[in-house]
């Protein structure tokens, strides 16, 4: 998920947020279980145009192949300890390495959404920086290209014209 020229951290918070839009298309159209699911054609297609408005929308573009792979890997691996310990499941194969420990303790949903809701602030702010800085070097870089920027007049400080 390393883009050219990019960052780990920005690769980590691009994928976290995305993480936790992953079901947000359930907030307009319903949580449908995944073996129900699996045999609507229609809802699967219909669910992806919306959830690749929502990533454009916070995260300022579709999600790569790539990342697309990676967030239903970690979904896939949630799952498999979401079936052993919550309805005690035995799974197949070896549990999947996570790099955090999972809490499955009961806590208020006022709570959890206060916690959800900071984060996503948190992650969105650093996203809509990163996609305003995108923005502005492709502009610069298109102006210095197209020679715009050549022949002005040097000004100073105070935005008079040096002589």
């Amino acid at each position: 998920m390393l883009c050219e020229g990019g960052s780990w951290a920005r690769v980590f918070q691009s994928s976290a947020l995305a993480c936790l839009l992953h079901d947000a298309s359930e907030c307009y159209m319903s949580d449908v279980p995944r073996p129900l699911k699996q045999e609507m054609p229609r809802y699967r297609e219909v669910e992806e145009q919306l959830l690749q408005v929502i990533y454009k929308k916070f995260l300022g573009s579709s999600l790569t192949d790539e990342e697309a792979q990676r967030l239903k890997e970690i979904d896939e691996d949630l799952l498999w300890y979401d079936l052993a310990v919550l309805l005690e499941e035995k799974q197949p194969g070896d549990a999947p390495k996570l790099h955090f420990e999972l809490d499955y303790t009961v806590r208020p949903f006022v709570e959890v959404e206060q916690e959800y809701l900071e984060m996503f602030q948190k992650l969105s702010e650093i996203i809509k920086r990163q996609i305003f800085t995108r923005r502005m070097r492709h502009l610069l870089c298109r102006n210095m290209r197209d020679g715009r920027f050549r022949n002005r007049p040097q000004t100073d400080s105070m935005g008079g014209i040096n002589t």
